[in-house]
Order: C-alpha cells, then structure tokens, then sequence
C-alpha cells in the first residue's frame, strides 16, 4: 500500500511539537486544524488553558488526521482539513456546540482581538482647546479596528 502525505501523521511528532512549540499551535498546523493553530498562535496557547485541554486531545487530533476518509472520492480523502473540517460538522450536527466555556473564550477572544487591533491606532491626547477633526477621525478609526477586531475573535472561537 501507499502512504499519501495527508496520513503521515505521528503521534510522537505530534507530542513532540507540542511540548517545544505547544505555545504557537505547531502542532494544530501538523494536524491539520488551521483554524485551531491561528487561535493558539494568536492567545498563546488559549491563554495557557489550551495547552493543557490539548495535552489529553492530541491522540483524538491524530486519529482524525489519520482517517482513511471511506466513502468518499480520493480528492476528498487525500484532503485532510476538509476531512477533519467534515468530522467536526457532523460531530456537531452542522451546529457548534454552545457551552459556558465557548461564551466565554468568544468574550475573551473579542476583548484580546480587539484590544490588539485598536493598538494599530494613535489617539491624541486631547488638548484644552476642545477636539479637532483629525481627532475624531481617529476616534472613529479606533472604535472601528476594536469592532472588528472583536468580530474576528469572536468568529474564530466559533468556527472551532
């Protein structure tokens, strides 16, 4: 038999980036989970909460990675995210689960994302002369890069 690239995954390796790199989400990029390694990548680990979740979830990340995909054309095999991206939907009966831990990590990952976007803005400090335009243009921006900042975080912690 052939081994296509989208089955070589490992355990061990797996392990392995984890604990040197489990901080950055390497391993979610070697399993194949994009959205999940962003997440890691971006918080730091889920804000260190993740790291430890992940420590027991590696081997269920792996056996998906590795599923031979039956029932489906080989394209559709052969393409690992979209395999795992499948399971996960089903998993959920297409609707993802709603827990007290999503709400909150969604809360914590539109505040983060939206702090970290609205650093991309200066404000002014406001002089005694009242405000000028330049510096309510810069409000609007502000308020604008937090808005979207937060959508983001909050639509990647959904679409986990």
């Amino acid at each position: 038999t052939t081994t296509t690239a989208s089955n070589d995954v490992n355990l061990l390796t797996a392990y392995l980036l984890y604990s040197l790199f489990g901080v950055f989400g390497i391993h979610h990029a070697y399993l194949h989970r994009p959205t999940q390694g962003l997440a890691w990548y971006a918080s730091g680990g889920l804000f260190g909460w993740g790291l430890l979740r992940d420590l027991f979830r590696i081997p269920d990340y792996v056996s998906l990675a590795r599923d031979g995909g039956t029932g489906r054309s080989e394209d559709d095999a052969n393409n690992v995210t979209a395999r795992i991206r499948d399971a996960t939907v089903r998993a959920r009966n297409g609707i993802p689960k709603m827990s007290l831990a999503r709400i909150v990590l969604m809360g914590a990952f539109g505040t983060y994302f939206g702090f970290i976007a609205s650093c991309l803005v200066y404000l002014p400090v406001e002089s005694s002369s009242g405000s000028s335009s330049s510096s309510n243009g810069a409000l609007l921006l502000y308020g604008t890069l937090r808005a979207v900042g937060a959508a983001a975080g909050i639509w990647l912690v959904g679409n986990m």
